[in-house]
């Protein structure tokens, strides 16, 4: 017999995204927050910008557990790909981020924050094993 947690996700969702909703859901009930759920990712990042920077701007919207700028191990000096995340202690840290990027954004962009004088896009982090199945 399903839980009416299991029932709610299928109704809510459909069984393509079921897993990531069922975490949601999850979180919701017992007022755990998974990662998924507080975890925001940026593009358009400088390739000069820092987890400093990051840290720094985000942190006005509440306390923060995490940052990367993921990196080119490939290249000498170790340069950014241009994308990084940051992970909240709350999910409403990430509502706060994407409400207020929305509001700066113009019409046809997601999400938008000024970092090292330059717009970056913002939006909710989603996981890589649930990104590769929606293609």
């Amino acid at each position: 017999m399903k839980s009416e947690m299991q029932i709610l996700c299928f109704y809510l969702v459909g069984q393509k995204y079921h897993q990531l909703m069922y975490s949601v859901l999850f979180s919701i009930f017992t007022q755990h927050e998974p990662e998924t759920v507080r975890k925001v990712f940026l593009g358009g990042l400088t390739f000069d910008t820092r987890e400093e920077d990051l840290r720094e701007y985000f942190c006005k919207y509440g306390e923060i557990t995490d940052v990367a700028v993921i990196r080119d191990k490939t290249h000498i000096n170790n340069k950014s790909k241009g994308f990084g995340f940051v992970t909240f202690k709350t999910a409403a840290s990430v509502n706060d981020v994407i409400k207020e990027g929305r509001e700066n954004a113009t019409p046809g962009t997601i999400s938008r924050h000024k970092i090292r004088d330059r717009y970056i896009a913002c939006k909710r982090a989603i996981p890589r094993e649930v990104s590769i199945n929606l293609k």
